[in-house]
């Protein structure tokens, strides 16, 4: 049955019919269900054009031209899917009825609108149709796969359209064309063509288009190995598709600049994009989408060398697979759960969760994905020293790989297989093996990627005897990882990474030992203590030059508001964990805890990057210069020699610096130097048990024999600066026995001769000399004998019960005796004493406090090794009324407080403790009162006994102009001292510049100072 319609008004027609119009004939919102056909016939002239316009709705259709026998005159199906506009224009040179058909082409059905028009034709039309017929031709070419016929095709009708002064129908040709070269593999020619494309839509107003051709403008420059400009199209692309609407293909595009940013290297912005990505997409209710992301956005903590974070992102993704049956999807969470639990040392556990991985990749039949599961295997397997098994994975996973697009990957097992000879020793294999990958980073233009490969030909070239070639790469490869570093903007992924790379680092420094052994004189061994400075304790050492400079008075209210709210979520969730340890919630509860904690103190980091990216000073801040071991051998003073300890998997090195000489000496390897520090601390922590005692005697014996013995005739009576690593952070060396009476039954410890400062690196030597020094009126200020408890005899029983995360402490009131004595040794009014009430929170963060030089607070300490953010120190949970207070001075907040002093003594258990970070040492309180503006800290290694406090009052440095107090050494017992913690020595292992000398107590219980600087 024919229709025979007018254009009197927009009709709504019967679906699947065949119908007779008369032009000009408009049609809205026609449904249109997928693989349906509409016909629309109507008569057509001599001479005449038709012309047809269907603008799609939520439905992907072809649009044809038939002549009266049915036959194709002309098909138009543009590449932009559901959106969009199809065209098609003939002229037909005899008067003839010709159909319009409209086919939905898509998956899905939707609806569209349609216009016919009929006219005599212009010179125009005629260009313009040839332009139409040329772009079918071009189309019929493609899909044969003739793409040479195609794309001369697509060039006429590019051609014909400009003629025609028709942009949308070039912009359109352009774009086909870009596609056909692609196939061509001429990605020069084919980025042109779409450059081409984009600019004529924007000419004809193409919205739609214009994104699209930006979206695949990106895959193009990505491929040709341009991730930046990739990376800029991908954002412009999701900026068009937000101002559409189209909040799912926005989200598709950042995901895919994203992706962009992680091979450039820059881990963090990628990880900024998946984030907003994340946000994005939760309203679309988009689980499977959704998981892709968390799973991305995991994969990138991990390159940043964060595992748990990853963790905690991938058992989300893992929850919203299984829910949904993504089988495919959940292989695909769990091989990147499988790296981060290899990452993390946990070997039979990741071998475990790979396989069931490789089963599901199996199933799901992808072959990029299974030779991905494969590459884990073999990771894991070289992880545990099964060298043959991990071979037989790599090249099985290459194999799989040898017939796709996935270049990255190719190089990635690549280079795992060079990894493989280089653990067998074989530096030919392996070099090859490397340059054969760094090819194809090279390529991609994948900044990480080439620094791995990089290091990987610098341990091949040692194994072949280049040792300054050797040299060279090394460089290049820790060059390359600083570039990757840089582009994170917050501190703790810029340590994150950091320790996750540390290797290079130890590579460099044992490799410029042995140069410097066989070139004498050549300088290596300034680089060796060069490359050791530049990657120990780098994240405190650039917070330190940061804080150089106050802070702009007018900061963005919004952004301070921001860094508080960040600050009160990590605080509260801190106390939340608290509250559910003490109420013994199950563990999952608590993990659960954890790893919003986690996420908080990342929202923390981030809104302090940004207040300090708004500052305009703080654009202007330079970075911490190289370290130069003659010039600091030049401060250091005669009597003073830096020994700092640079740990390696094979072997380690000391290095010994002071004004006449810089040599290295080897030390065993890590693993052994680690073992015998734990096994001290553990000995001393517990030493007023005798096999404890005993124990902690016999490692620090044997540390003194491997670290010290060879040193024996340098020693003399010098000041030592110590710079340790590792486990040797938990050692106070002042108590190793003196290398020179090993032999002595009951050898004196080192403090007997030797005045001992303990720093993170020698490079915060020179950041905390550089910071802006006050001289105040005021001398010391004691803080001490908070009130913890309701029942404590202060509050007369008033107060009421405070909040119920707080762990119950008990009253500490020795520590009153302690200030007492210390005040004693102050000139009247230069010291003030703050008990009891007074020793509260707001005295700490109101800027009571910064007016004075030294600061003394001996009171309980909180640790928390996890999240050292939440370690912080007790103060009164009560005020005079009895009324609860905020009470726990948290490292987020001492961060915040504006000190200038010389000295704080942190009189309280375990507060040099922190997270052990690699490369960085023990993050915690430590540096927290560093950044304050701290020069010196002194802190405990372990718990601290009040009743000990009293009778060892610290000799506090004259005012000045006033005279010297008289020089003197703690009284000290060489055969015990090392007998227990309470002797293990005085609270600051160093001295303050003459006159203003600075002897302290030798406390009962370990004091492990971490000075701000050495006195030249």
């Amino acid at each position: 049955m024919v229709l025979s319609l007018g254009c009197a008004a927009p009709p709504q027609l019967p679906d699947g019919l065949d119908v007779a119009v008369s032009a000009p004939f408009a049609l809205r919102r026609q449904p249109l269900a997928a693989g349906e056909r509409q016909t629309f016939r109507l008569e057509v002239g001599g001479g005449e054009v038709l012309a047809a316009t269907a603008t799609q709705h939520g439905v992907d259709l072809a649009l044809r031209i038939l002549d009266p026998a049915g036959t194709e005159l002309l098909s138009a199906d543009g590449p932009y899917g559901k959106r969009g506009v199809e065209r098609a224009l003939v002229v037909s040179e005899a008067p003839a009825e010709l159909a319009v058909e409209v086919e939905g082409a898509g998956r899905a059905g939707g609806a569209y609108d349609l216009e016919l028009e009929v006219r005599p034709a212009t010179a125009a039309d005629r260009i313009l149709a040839a332009a139409f017929r040329a772009l079918d031709d071009g189309e019929r070419a493609r899909r044969r796969g003739d793409f040479r016929r195609a794309a001369g095709a697509f060039r006429r009708a590019a051609d014909r359209a400009r003629r025609a002064e028709d942009a949308a129908v070039a912009s359109l040709a352009q774009h086909r064309l870009g596609q056909t070269l692609v196939e061509l593999d001429r990605l020069p020619a084919a980025l042109e063509a779409y450059r081409q494309a984009r600019r004529l839509a924007d000419a004809a107003g193409l919205d739609a288009p214009g994104a699209d051709l930006a979206f695949g403008l990106g895959r193009l420059l990505l491929a040709g190995g341009d991730p930046a400009a990739a990376a800029a199209a991908w954002d412009e692309a999701a900026a068009r598709y937000l101002e559409l609407g189209e909040q799912r293909r926005a989200v598709l595009a950042i995901n895919e600049r994203a992706r962009a940013l992680e091979i450039e290297g820059r881990l963090d912005a990628s990880r900024r994009a998946y984030r907003r990505a994340v946000e994005l997409v939760r309203p679309l209710a988009d689980p499977a989408l959704e998981g892709a992301l968390l799973n991305n956005l995991g994969w990138i903590h991990l390159r940043l060398g964060q595992p748990e974070v990853a963790l905690d992102l991938f058992d989300q993704v893992l929850h919203l697979r299984r829910v949904s049956g993504d089988r495919r999807g959940e292989g695909i969470t769990l091989l990147t759960r499988g790296t981060a639990e290899r990452r993390l040392g946990r070997l039979e556990e990741a071998r475990a969760t790979l396989e069931e991985a490789h089963r599901l990749l199996l199933d799901a039949g992808e072959p990029p994905w299974i030779a991905r599961a494969l590459e884990g295997l073999g990771l894991t397997a070289l992880a545990a020293g099964r060298l043959d098994d991990a071979e037989r994975a790599l090249r099985s996973s290459r194999s799989l790989l040898a017939e796709g697009d996935e270049t990255r990957t190719e190089a990635m097992v690549i280079l795992d297989l060079a990894e493989v000879e280089l653990a067998r020793r074989r530096g030919d294999a392996a070099r090859a093996l490397a340059a054969e990958a760094l090819a194809l980073f090279d390529r991609l233009a994948d900044r990480q990627g080439q620094a791995s490969a990089y290091f990987a030909i610098a341990r091949a070239e040692r194994l072949r005897g280049r040792l300054e070639a050797a040299w060279r790469f090394v460089n290049l490869a820790i060059e390359g990882m600083e570039t990757v570093r840089a582009s994170a903007r917050i501190d703790p992924l810029r340590t994150a990474y950091l320790a996750f790379r540390r290797e290079y680092y130890e590579h460099a420094v044992d490799l410029a030992v042995e140069l410097g052994r066989r070139q004498p004189g050549g300088g290596w061994l300034e680089e060796a203590m060069a490359m050791s400075e530049r990657g120990r304790a780098r994240g405190l050492v650039e917070a330190l030059w940061r804080a150089r400079s106050a802070p702009s008075q007018r900061l963005d209210p919004m952004l301070l508001a921001r860094e508080a709210e960040a600050e009160e979520r990590l605080i509260a969730l801190g106390r939340e964990r608290a509250r559910r340890e003490l109420d013994g919630a199950a563990g999952g509860e608590v993990d659960a805890l954890s790893a919003r904690i986690r996420r908080a103190s990342l929202a923390l980091a981030e809104a302090r990057s940004a207040l300090r990216a708004a500052d305009p000073k703080s654009a202007h801040l330079l970075r911490p210069p190289a370290f130069d071991a003659r010039r600091f051998a030049g401060r250091l003073g005669d009597d003073t020699a830096l020994i700092a300890i640079a740990l390696g998997d094979e072997r380690s090195h000391l290095l010994w610096l002071d004004r006449e000489r810089l040599e290295a000496y080897d030390l065993p390897s890590r693993r052994r130097l680690d073992r015998l520090a734990r096994s001290a601390h553990r000995g001393l922590e517990d030493s007023r048990k005798p096999r404890a005692a005993q124990r902690a005697q016999q490692a620090l014996r044997q540390l003194s024999r491997l670290l010290l013995l060879p040193l024996a005739d340098r020693l003399g009576d010098r000041r030592l600066v110590v710079v340790a690593e590792g486990a040797l952070h938990y050692v106070p060396f002042a108590v190793l026995p003196d290398p020179r009476r090993l032999d002595d039954v009951h050898p004196p410890a080192l403090l007997e001769r030797h005045d001992v400062v303990s720093l993170p690196a020698a490079s915060v030597l020179a950041a905390l000399r550089s910071r802006p020094r006050h001289h105040p009126d005021k001398l010391l200020a004691v803080i001490a004998d908070p009130v913890f408890s309701r029942d404590d005899p202060r509050l007369d029983g008033r107060g009421d019960v405070p909040a119920g995360d707080h762990e119950p402490l008990a009253r500490l009131p020795f520590t009153a005796d302690e200030a007492a004595a210390i005040l004693a040794l102050v000139p009247p009014g230069r010291g003030a004493a703050f008990l009891g009430f007074d020793a509260n929170l707001e005295l700490l963060t109101g800027g009571v406090l910064a007016g004075y030089p030294i600061l003394h607070l001996a009171t309980h300490g909180r640790l928390d090794a996890e999240h050292p953010e939440l370690s912080g120190l007790e103060l009164s949970r009560f005020d005079a009324a009895g009324r609860p207070r905020p009470a726990t001075l948290y490292a987020p907040r001492i961060y915040d407080l504006e000190l200038d002093a010389e000295l704080v003594v942190l009189s309280a258990c375990r507060t040099a403790l922190g997270r052990e970070i690699r490369g960085e040492g023990l993050v915690g309180l430590t540096r927290a009162f560093f950044h304050a503006g701290a020069r010196r800290v002194v802190v405990s290694l372990w718990a601290v006994d009040d009743r000990h406090h009293r009778a060892d009052a610290p000799l506090l440095p004259p005012p000045a102009g006033a005279p010297p107090a008289p020089r003197r050494r703690p009284a000290r017992r060489p055969a015990r001292a090392a007998r227990h913690a309470a002797l293990a020595g005085p609270l600051l292992l160093g001295r303050l510049p003459p006159p203003r000398r600075l002897a302290l107590r030798r406390a009962r219980g370990r004091r492990e100072a971490v000075p701000g600087r050495t006195p030249s």
